[in-house]
C-alpha cells in the first residue's frame, strides 16, 4: 500500500468498504491530495455507488464539487447545524452566507 499513489489507496479504501456490503461511505475531503483526473475518477466512483443505493457522507469546502455530486447537504460552522438543503435550493453565495454569517448573539452583560 505504501508504494500506491493517495487515489489508488482511496480507491482500494473504497473497494474493501462495497465488498463488506457498506451502505454509507464517508468520505473527508477526499480530492485534497488529487490531481484533475484522479478526482474526476472518484467523481465517477461516488455516482456509481449512488445508483447501487450507497450513501455518500462528501465532507468537502469545495463547494463545486458537493454541488455536483450531492442530493443535499448540511452546513456545519463551529459545530453546529447550521441546515441541511436540497442541492439546487441555494446559490453558491447563499450557501457560503450561510457558512459564514452570524446566526446568534451573545446576550450583553453590563458588569459594575
Amino acid at each position: 500500500m505504501k508504494a500506491l499513489a493517495v487515489g489508488e489507496r482511496q480507491l482500494i479504501e473504497i473497494a474493501k468498504a462495497t465488498a463488506i456490503g457498506a451502505k454509507i461511505i464517508i468520505m473527508d475531503e477526499p480530492t485534497a491530495s488529487l490531481n484533475a483526473g484522479e478526482s474526476e475518477h472518484l467523481f465517477r466512483l461516488i455516482r456509481q455507488l449512488k445508483e447501487t443505493g450507497v450513501s455518500i457522507v462528501y465532507i468537502s469546502h469545495r463547494l463545486t464539487e458537493v454541488m455536483q455530486l450531492s442530493n443535499r447537504f448540511t452546513v456545519l460552522r463551529d459545530g453546529r447545524v447550521m441546515g441541511t438543503w436540497q442541492t439546487g435550493e441555494l446559490s453558491q453565495r447563499e450557501v457560503i452566507q450561510k457558512m459564514v454569517e452570524e446566526e446568534w448573539k451573545l446576550p450583553r452583560c453590563d458588569l459594575k
